[in-house]
């Protein structure tokens, strides 16, 4: 996976709403600086941190996701399915689901960028949440997985902290 200032600095390259920043950095580093103090809001921090910084919770040794109705959705896959099965199908995001339905959303073109980013902010929050489960985040053909081996489920339990 690439490092996140490669992928913003990508998508600043090529996204029209950086054209005046680009235009007005002496370097490339300088064109997030800009945007972010031009175009930033308090509003969009919020609306985007529980976004980039999820919870996880643990049923039954996996380490999930935490979305509306998981608990019930977790024991009526279990029951029709292997866990590692309903694991797979609960524990993963398509990355244009994340914006809603919008004809445009503007996402279009920098679907893998997003889905990196996210993937990468994901895995801290998991590492940090849960730092002795061995859970893995990917990000592949606009979809965010989130696994753990089989072998390695059990082993999970929250941070001693229980910080989420």
């Amino acid at each position: 996976m690439r490092d996140p200032w490669e992928i913003l600095g990508s998508m600043a390259a090529r996204h029209p709403c950086f054209e005046w920043c680009r235009e007005s950095a002496s370097d490339p580093g300088e064109i997030l600086d800009l945007a972010l103090g031009c175009f930033g809001t308090a509003e969009a921090l919020f609306q985007y941190a529980s976004l980039l910084y999820p919870r996880f919770v643990e049923l039954d040794g996996y380490v999930l996701l935490e979305g509306t109705g998981l608990r019930e959705a977790w024991h009526d896959w279990c029951r029709e399915h292997k866990p590692h099965e309903a694991r797979a199908v609960l524990n993963h995001q398509h990355v244009e689901d994340l914006f809603g339905m919008r004809a445009d959303n503007g996402i279009a073109g920098y679907v893998d960028e997003i889905g990196e980013l996210i993937a990468h902010f994901w895995r801290m929050a998991v590492e940090r949440q849960f730092p002795n489960a061995s859970v893995q985040v990917e990000y592949e053909d606009g979809v965010i997985y989130v696994w753990q081996d089989p072998a390695d489920v059990n082993q999970a339990g929250p941070s001693e902290a229980g910080e989420q």
